[in-house]
């Protein structure tokens, strides 16, 4: 079946029982337009598609996630993204965190903003954050790192007018030691494409990790339409 196919609730029941899903998750749909996420999730993930019933006909419509989640973004509504698991560079040139990207939209404004924890190899190492994306219109970042004990100056930040140009904290109180940053991003593309976060390390061949739980949320300020 393609993407865009319609089926009716017992197709889908069968085909999730095909599988040897479990369906007793699946949201009665009675009750809810969209199926359960976890289940169908789970019995599509090769697909990466979701099910969700028309109101009108009771009909399910076959839809990717990513469309699904592009379409959401596009009525203002926040996407959020967790880093499942330590993501480590070790060069100065930044490199993409593993699964912190969203599909972005030529004319479409967004804004993202992001908190996390971060540590180092080295006190005399710092954490870079920066940004790839498509063309843009216009494209600003922010970003503000812990780097010394509680007082005075603990925080390093600044501010850049270009996504792809990193900003840097140069040391840490304490190696391989939890820090704390934050960070937003303003732009407006000219051309569709992939907006991703990026980090890299100030110092070549020394340790700079994103930690596990750090969130990312992105969000389409345009304006509904």
């Amino acid at each position: 079946m393609a993407a865009g196919d319609f089926v009716t609730e017992a197709g889908l029941q069968a085909a999730l029982a095909a599988i040897a899903t479990d369906v007793s998750g699946l949201v009665d749909p009675t009750e809810g337009e969209l199926w359960s996420a976890h289940s169908l999730i789970t019995a599509l993930a090769e697909d990466d598609e979701v099910f969700i019933r028309d109101i009108s006909t009771g009909l399910f419509h076959r839809m990717e996630i990513s469309a699904l989640r592009t379409a959401l973004a596009r009525q203002g509504l926040p996407l959020s993204h967790t880093l499942a698991s330590d993501d480590t560079v070790s060069t100065t040139a930044v490199d993409d965190i593993t699964g912190i990207n969203w599909p972005v939209i030529s004319g479409r404004m967004y804004h993202m903003k992001a908190s996390g924890i971060y540590r180092t190899a080295a006190t005399t190492t710092g954490l870079s954050l920066a940004y790839s994306g498509p063309a843009m219109t216009y494209g600003r970042h922010y970003a503000k790192m812990q780097q010394g004990a509680a007082g005075t100056d603990q925080f390093y930040e600044n501010f850049q007018n270009a996504l792809t140009t990193a900003i840097t904290n140069t040391a840490v109180v304490a190696a391989n030691t939890d820090y704390a940053f934050f960070a937003e991003a303003w732009f407006q593309p000219s051309a569709n494409g992939t907006f991703q976060a990026r980090h890299g390390s100030e110092v070549g061949a020394s340790n700079a990790i994103v930690r596990a739980g750090s969130v990312w949320t992105l969000t389409d300020i345009t304006g509904t339409v």
